[in-house]
């Protein structure tokens, strides 16, 4: 794994199961207990939900079904009609204790959580800088640099598409069918506990659900050739392919195979959010050195996201079916404020965000939370760019391109480096990017301190030239002086 790893932080719930399995997952059928709401459910009325948008056109949520999905079953209302406000209680229940998720970024190596069999909302890696600490890092220099400057533009904006997708999935049904054949024995080859590992409430084996979804992708997101579905399909035939070629105990494969099984025992939404995360993770060193250096915030973008949500519904969001609405959770909540500022803040999967079929519900939920404040949106992209941090972003790049080991999973490839410097900068900036004695002062903070003989030719960067590229990419700027300074 890259020393530019970093933990990932989820919120425990209350586990309360009303069936089987406790995971809450979408399935078929009835739920086999009773709905404890935290609080007085009165009727609403139409004032409080306006402008849900449960019509057609590109933002048409999929018919009413009965799934359950951690939060809805067959006695919930029906899509389009008025669905009952649950109120926050008078007294606020203190947010569940934070433990280690240990389904992280692929390579990634993350501390089990004490207690497996409840539900961990998906809060993907953000960079944090006990990784890059590790591996050095001199904080005087650093604080200095990072206390100067703040985010540029580039660094937020619409997410850019990657490679096509269906490009690099399998190129025929009959490739995609013998893939999916070897889908069972690379699972339990991988992770044997998997062997009993089942999802939609106990009614498959994961091994057979990700088999299905290598073929027809998510049935709660429409047929193959939905837009979710478009994209989860090739995406997910191109993890495997990428998996196969590794051996069975490889630390990547490992990871990625647990990942998506543990995807498995939850709800769909959680799924397609996985796959797309790990197909950006396998695809994102094919692009170019600012579109790779967007994507290395996109975990603590989305760990800014899941932060303001436990700030904001902290009294909901990681409780189970029998408490709260599924609009009130944290995995369709996320899908609300995706759709409300994700193009803006520079969020990925948005595919998938808009086909949640309680989104429109969790965008009236996120209103009422937000006091249905008129500048509701920036308020929540100044919140979310406020949480993000300079001096961690800077620690995990110098960490990740600085790494001497060759064979780390990387968030930055090398290689486009000198690449994109040549083209955009200067000869003198080019040479800049490399190790030179004569510069011994802008590494006598950092460790390691000098590359290793095998890495001399390859980039070596100091704090220094770290901040002049990203300037010059505009994913950082200089922070203005306060007022009256």
């Amino acid at each position: 794994a890259s020393a530019s790893a970093s933990a990932s932080a989820s919120a425990a719930s209350v586990a309360t199961p009303a069936c089987s399995n406790s995971k809450g997952d979408h399935t078929q059928g009835e739920t086999t207990g009773e709905k404890r709401p935290i609080a007085e459910t009165p009727a609403a009325d139409a004032s409080a939900i306006e402008n849900a948008d449960t019509g057609g056109g590109a933002n048409a949520q999929p018919p009413a079904c009965k799934r359950q999905c951690r939060g809805h079953d067959s006695s919930d209302p029906p899509l389009g009609s008025t669905p009952p406000i649950r109120r926050p209680p008078t007294t606020r229940a203190s947010a569940p204790a934070v433990v280690p998720d240990p389904v992280a970024c692929a390579g990634h190596s993350l501390p089990s959580s004490s207690s497996s069999s409840s539900y961990r909302p998906a809060v993907p890696c953000a960079p944090t800088a006990a990784a890059a600490v590790a591996a050095g890092g001199g904080e005087s220099t650093l604080s200095a640099l990072a206390a100067s400057l703040m985010f540029g533009r580039a660094a937020f904006g619409p997410f850019v598409a990657r490679s096509s997708v269906a490009a690099l999935g399998c190129s025929s049904p009959a490739e995609a069918r013998q893939l999916a054949k070897k889908v069972q024995s690379m699972i339990l080859e991988s992770i044997p506990e998997a062997a009993t590992m089942r999802g939609e409430r106990g009614k498959k084996l994961v091994s057979q659900m990700l088999h299905d979804i290598l073929l027809q992708g998510l049935f709660m997101h429409g047929p193959a050739s939905s837009p979710v579905n478009s994209e989860i399909i090739p995406a997910a035939q191109h993890i495997f392919k990428t998996l196969q070629a590794l051996p069975p105990s490889d630390s990547k494969r490992v990871a990625a195979l647990k990942a998506l099984t543990e995807a498995c025992q939850d709800c769909q939404q959680l799924q397609a959010r996985e796959i797309l995360r790990l197909f950006g993770d396998f695809t994102s060193q094919n692009e170019t050195f600012p579109s790779q250096l967007k994507y290395t915030l996109l975990r603590s973008k989305e760990a800014s996201l899941n932060s303001l949500i436990t700030r904001r519904h902290g009294w909901c969001c990681d409780l189970d079916h029998t408490q709260v609405d599924a609009w009130q959770q944290r995995i369709h909540l996320f899908s609300g404020y995706a759709l409300l500022v994700g193009d803006e803040f520079g969020l990925d999967g948005m595919a998938a965000a808009r086909s949640d079929r309680f989104v429109h519900q969790a965008i009236q939920e996120i209103k009422r939370a937000g006091k249905n404040s008129k500048t509701l949106a920036k308020d929540i992209l100044d919140e979310l760019k406020q949480e993000m941090s300079v001096k961690e972003w800077l620690q995990t790049l110098l960490a990740d391109i600085n790494n001497q080991k060759n064979t780390s999973d990387r968030l930055i490839n090398r290689g486009c480096i000198f690449k994109w410097v040549t083209e955009k900068l200067s000869t003198e900036a080019a040479h800049s990017i490399f190790y030179d004695e004569d510069r011994l002062e802008e590494y006598a903070d950092q460790e390691p301190k000098e590359p290793t003989a095998e890495n001399r030719y390859q980039p070596f960067l100091s704090y220094k030239v770290l901040v002049d590229l990203l300037l010059a990419a505009n994913m950082l700027a200089k922070r203005p002086p306060p007022p009256g300074a």
